[in-house]
């Protein structure tokens, strides 16, 4: 019998450990992350010693067979090819214009964080396939040059190095996006994500790509940080709350994403994983995402979109993203551009807290309800 059958001794000693904790520590046990990753998934509920209350169980799916099978679309100015996955696509292709300008089929498109990839990486997976079950949209991904998509050209680099950033990397992105036919959209990323969709926003209106709607999730780019308080930021908050963090709760998500391993082989593959970022200008992304320009970004964004809504969501107490930087930034912008832009903040929650799968679809998914932007 496999381990995504029943919970193994290991799943069952991490859900006791972080009961005992829960007890101990009812402050961090009250946001939301903590109550959706204390009961997940094969019917496990919490004991009732625990003092939490019991939450529904959550069977998911497979992951999508799309998922497998991402393709290579090139940017037809510079010829940089770009991995891409598309969900729940076949039946986009199928409707009439009316039915694709209805924003319930407007495509939602995802931008992974620093360091991962749409295609072949379990967390990201999982996200992407409860995007397309709880929306019902089409649901598509673009990877980073580096990672996925082909190393980043000489003039990406070069911008990494300004406040230029992320633009002329999200100016190759959609014209690959026209490319596959897409004019209207919605855009959510989660950190470095985050920060990437900004750009994508600010420079869709030039390629004849509108965007309605914006989810900034735990962004970098609110504050100066450096690349050492950046990446130890998020280090440690992923300590901090590895008791109640999805991994051990979630078989799926453990098991895709190597959590089963034994803690020398993880580190191995941390290490790994480190220097291939390395090797992808990940030391470039880290410097430009420690520079103060997301409102920046933002600004232009809601500019040369007149109907553009952006959300920026944040935990109380993230180190990456800290909030009240982002409380700063939203309140200057909602001064210029009134109903334009809102801030959504989860108390107790750190730069980690759209890792679950379900919450994080779910948080989409009412970011993107109309009654959620007259706030």
């Amino acid at each position: 019998m496999g381990e995504g059958d029943h919970p193994t001794e290991e799943i069952q000693r991490d859900k006791k450990k972080a009961e005992t904790f829960a007890r101990k520590n009812l402050p961090l046990v009250k946001n939301p992350v903590a109550h959706f990753n204390l009961a997940q998934q094969d019917h496990w509920q919490p004991t009732e010693e625990s003092g939490l209350p019991p939450l529904p169980s959550y069977d998911t799916e497979g992951v999508v067979e799309a998922l497998k099978n991402p393709e290579k679309i090139s940017d037809p100015e510079t010829g940089q090819q770009f991995r891409v996955v598309k969900l729940n696509w076949q039946e986009r292709e199928s409707l009439s214009v009316d039915q694709v300008d209805n924003p319930q089929q407007r495509p939602l498109m995802y931008i992974p964080e620093y360091g991962w990839s749409a295609a072949h990486e379990g967390p990201i997976q999982l996200r992407l396939e409860e995007l397309v079950r709880q929306t019902g949209r089409p649901v598509f991904s673009i990877d980073h040059p580096g990672w996925g998509s082909d190393n980043l050209t000489e003039e990406q680099k070069k911008a990494l190095k300004t406040d230029e950033g992320y633009g002329p990397i999200a100016e190759a992105q959609l014209r690959v996006m026209k490319e596959m036919g897409i004019k209207d959209v919605d855009l959510v990323g989660i950190s470095m994500g985050a920060w990437s969709a900004a750009s994508l926003a600010e420079k869709a209106e030039q390629e004849g790509i509108k965007v309605h709607n914006l989810v900034v999730m735990e962004s970098p780019g609110v504050e100066e940080m450096s690349a050492t308080k950046l990446m130890s930021g998020e280090i440690s908050e992923a300590k901090r709350l590895e008791l109640y963090h999805s991994m051990p709760y979630d078989v799926r998500l453990r098991e895709l994403s190597g959590h089963f391993k034994s803690a020398f082989r993880r580190n191995i593959d941390l290490v790994k994983w480190g220097l291939g970022g390395m090797k992808a200008g990940g030391s470039k992304y880290i410097q430009a995402m420690g520079r103060e320009t997301l409102g920046n970004h933002l600004g232009k964004a809601i500019e040369s979109n007149p109907d553009l809504h952006v959300q920026v969501m944040n935990g109380t107490d993230s180190k990456v993203s800290p909030s009240g930087a982002n409380a700063s930034l939203v309140n200057a912008l909602q001064e210029r551009f009134p109903e334009r832009i809102h801030q959504s903040v989860f108390p107790g929650d750190s730069h980690s807290f759209g890792e679950n799968p379900q919450r994080f679809a779910s948080v989409v998914r009412l970011a993107l309800e109309p009654s959620s932007q007259e706030k």
